[in-house]
């Protein structure tokens, strides 16, 4: 009887995942993060920062991950948690050590994102660099948080 309970179980689990694969239909491109990034570095420009996305590709990947709770990651809402960041936090930032790793948490929408401080001695500006975004809830890290 606990076998068929525990088979029931890993076939509705599995069910589950492929819905969730065939409803995540909206898809990031490389133009809307450069679109994106066009946006951000207008806004942190202000602080000396430019707003620089990993090159490997590995946030835009995470930003088309299907895992994120079953909900695409929009646009505004990864506009508004940097933005909210910047506006909330851009003192905090501007004293930062010239390389630290921390994390953005978007509580309301359950949005993560690690990134870099890293000062670039070509542009003579700090880069801050997402290095991926998630939305989990009760994500944990041992990195500085700022919440928005």
């Amino acid at each position: 009887m606990r076998l068929l309970k525990f088979i029931k179980e890993k076939v509705r689990i599995v069910s589950f995942k492929k819905d969730v694969a065939k409803e995540y239909t909206e898809k990031w491109t490389k133009e809307d993060l450069l679109s994106l990034e066009k946006i951000l570095d207008r806004l942190y420009n202000a602080i000396g920062f430019d707003w620089e996305p990993d090159k490997k590709g590995h946030f835009l990947e995470q930003l088309n991950n299907p895992r994120n709770d079953g909900r695409p990651i929009t646009f505004e809402e990864v506009q508004t948690m940097f933005t909210n960041m910047f506006h909330m936090h851009k003192n905090a930032l501007k004293k930062q050590s010239l390389k630290i790793q921390a994390v953005i948490k978007y509580n309301e929408k359950e949005l993560n994102s690690p990134f870099l401080l890293k000062y670039n001695e070509r542009s003579g500006k700090i880069e801050m660099i997402p290095k991926t975004v998630m939305r989990k809830k009760n994500f944990g890290t041992s990195n500085k948080v700022y919440n928005v």
